[in-house]
């Protein structure tokens, strides 16, 4: 049989059995370890919740578990996996992003007119970077005679539906942008100050072009702490401080998002200049790079792979959106939008004969609106596993059992901490829901794609506690 045939008697029978398996009830396999996945995401575990669930053999598709596999649930950022796997077919594996900086230099080394640095929905652009694309201009401009111009046209639009409005001062809901810098966000470091009364200590990251106001004071030793982060009132790029540390707390870090990240690019790429000896003349803004400009310096990103590997391991939202935008803009040109970016999303499904009959509102899972289906989960990680770029795939998800960068979100949270098997899965939380996501090698050695989407669980790591049992059952011991 050949290759075209054997993807499409796998999509067939993947389809069917799982048509069949959502028909009924909770479908078990015979062998123990259903039992116990059963019970571990049954209503006695998880009373008042609604549960998704499936696994099955991902090289064949065939459904080993199934119980609400055609529930519409929140799929919070297990929704990545599906911009990730488009980016990876739409791009490929080895796909950089270029940031480019354009301007007319004279014989002198003066910018006759603007500069202008053009955004490529690049996610993973920091602030070092900007400063060493400033030092490479420096290494032929003198002086603009007017300012930086930040173009970050290839995107239009700003949040998908769904967003919270309450969520927009925290670091994980930055606005997409195509010229993103440090994930759109400031991190500050709280520790106390030397004694009671005293101002707290504050560290930010990055430091350039951002406004700091502390307000946080040191509190008696055994204190509660009541800290909030806010944005400047004026829309600058900083961070407000308030509230109270205890003498005897430990550092605590926070974030808030950047309310006008091109302007923030700008600012930020003004200052390096004139760190590096250029002299600016006029203050940044933004716009549109004129045709035909020179090339003056460019930023390259790391592999797609890479990036992805970033983005999942820590479940990066701004970076799933920016990826959304920039899918839409290969496939049906700039600007980059929302929904460009789920219509691309939705013709890569196509193309491979899946579905998805949820709603798809936004590139991350971080929309209220996004809904999803566990079967759909599960057809897509089958379908990855036949794909030429499946091992950038499953490398970007977080590894079981391991700290630091490979283990991700799964080690920030707690789970499956001692596991010494194969495990790698992508984890989302979103209001009340708690949802993983991935692959498992069972103790037959077969590779299991899995889906568990629980939504209605008032506290916190219940849903992922239930899921964590229902995974080791299945795991190789």
């Amino acid at each position: 049989m050949g290759l075209g045939a054997r993807q499409g008697a796998l999509r067939a029978g993947l389809a069917l059995a799982l048509a069949i398996s959502a028909a009924g009830g909770p479908y078990v396999g015979a062998a123990t370890p259903w039992s116990q996945v059963a019970a571990a995401l049954g209503p006695a575990a998880l009373p008042g919740s609604r549960v998704g669930a499936v696994f099955a053999d991902a090289a064949t598709g065939r459904v080993l578990f199934s119980s609400g596999a055609g529930l519409a649930l929140p799929p919070a950022s297990t929704l990545k996996l599906l911009v990730t796997a488009t980016a990876l077919a739409d791009l490929g594996p080895g796909y950089r992003f270029r940031t480019r900086v354009f301007g007319r230099v004279d014989a002198g080394g003066t910018v006759r007119g603007d500069l202008y640095l053009v955004g490529a929905g690049d996610p993973t652009l920091t602030d070092a970077d900007l400063e060493r694309l400033a030092l490479a201009v420096a290494r032929r401009v003198r002086q603009v005679d007017g300012g930086v111009v930040v173009d970050t046209s290839l995107f239009a639009g700003g949040y998908g539906r769904g967003w919270l409005a309450s969520d927009a001062v925290y670091g994980w809901s930055a606005v997409p942008d195509a010229l993103t810098v440090d994930q759109g966000q400031i991190v500050a470091e709280v520790a106390p100050g030397p004694a009671v009364g005293a101002p707290a200590r504050v560290r930010v990251w990055p430091t350039t072009a951002v406004v700091v106001l502390n307000r946080v004071s040191t509190a008696p030793t055994g204190q509660k702490d009541a800290l909030t982060a806010l944005r400047p009132v004026d829309g600058a790029a900083g961070i407000v401080l308030q509230g109270a540390i205890a003498l005897d707390s430990a550092p605590v870090r926070l974030t808030v998002s950047v309310a006008h990240p091109t302007a923030w690019a700008g600012a930020m790429f003004t200052a390096y200049l004139r760190r590096a000896g250029v002299t600016v003349l006029a203050p940044p803004g933004a716009g549109t790079a004129p045709a035909g400009l020179p090339l003056l310096a460019v930023h390259t990103s790391s592999s797609l792979a890479a990036v992805l590997r970033h983005q999942n391991r820590w479940s990066i939202n701004v970076s799933a959106e920016d990826l959304l935008r920039v899918v839409g803009v290969r496939r049906y040109g700039a600007p980059g939008t929302v929904a460009k970016g789920v219509r691309a999303e939705r013709a890569w499904l196509a193309s491979q004969g899946l579905s998805w009959k949820g709603t798809i509102a936004d590139g991350c899972g971080l929309s209220l609106a996004d809904t999803a289906r566990a079967e759909d989960l599960v057809r897509l990680l089958v379908r990855v596993e036949h794909e030429p770029w499946a091992e950038a795939f499953v490398a970007s998800l977080p590894v079981a059992g391991a700290r630091g960068r490979a283990g991700g979100t799964l080690g920030e949270i707690g789970l499956f901490p001692s596991f010494h098997g194969y495990l790698r899965a992508k984890t989302g939380d979103v209001a009340a829901a708690e949802n993983l996501a991935g692959y498992v090698r069972d103790a037959s050695g077969r590779l299991v794609a899995f889906a568990l989407l629980v939504d209605g669980q008032p506290y916190w790591l219940a849903g992922w506690r239930a899921e964590e049992k229902a995974v080791t059952a299945v795991a190789a011991p």
